[in-house]
């Protein structure tokens, strides 16, 4: 039986230490404070006390019930992810056998039945997209393997695209391929295409730095 937050614990973190939140600081950089609050009420981003500026990622599915929330941190400047900060909220309040079972980052979004949905490795990514591309209802599967049939019950008879990160050619998993694995798989459940976007017009220099969609509109500040 899937676990889920209590509700109450979801509802006391929102709002609090936003100003101490390395990654708000970041999105604030880029889009200003009031795109930026858009997109903290649109994903309910929050703050953990765990690491300072540390940021919470809620998982909430389409009931609207919190499977969990992913703890990160980020460069308050650079906006690149501290690799050795990683922990979940229900890791941390010690909740006693606690039955985790992920839903996408920003799954409670699909009550929006207008939208073709997109998806991406990473909740900054999906956060950031939202903003430049507003159209798609944008979702993250939490990595590159982070794509499975449980997620994809609540995508059913939707149009998805899904947008790989560029692969490092020193990197044991190519997303772009095994995304076009996934999509093969899942294709009884929704009508799924891999964007090539990145893939036709990434220099050799991008595709080393193992790029994602956010970091390319970033950088040349697409509209």
């Amino acid at each position: 039986k899937t676990s889920f937050i209590p509700f109450d614990t979801f509802k006391n973190c929102l709002g609090k230490d936003l100003e101490s939140n390395n990654f708000i600081k970041y999105l604030i950089s880029i889009f200003g404070k009031d795109n930026t609050k858009k997109l903290i009420e649109h994903y309910y981003i929050s703050t953990s006390k765990l690491w300072s500026g540390a940021t919470v990622f809620w998982q909430i599915d389409i009931e609207k019930t919190i499977r969990t929330g992913k703890i990160m941190l980020y460069n308050p400047i650079t906006g690149k992810r501290d690799k050795t900060k990683n922990n979940w909220v229900h890791s941390t309040l010690k909740l006693p056998n606690f039955n985790l079972k992920q839903c996408f980052f920003g799954e409670h979004l699909l009550i929006d039945k207008s939208k073709v949905v997109a998806i991406v490795e990473s909740d900054k990514t999906a956060t950031i997209m939202s903003y430049y591309v507003p159209k798609y209802i944008w979702l993250s599967s939490s990595g590159k393997e982070g794509l499975n049939a449980d997620k994809f019950k609540a995508l059913q008879g939707r149009t998805v695209i899904l947008f790989p990160d560029l692969t490092k050619a020193d990197a044991k998993i190519n997303c772009f391929n095994l995304w076009g694995k996934k999509a093969n798989e899942f294709k009884s459940i929704a009508h799924i295409t891999v964007s090539e976007y990145l893939e036709k017009i990434a220099s050799d220099a991008e595709k080393a730095q193992g790029l994602d969609i956010a970091d390319y509109f970033i950088k040349y500040n697409c509209q």
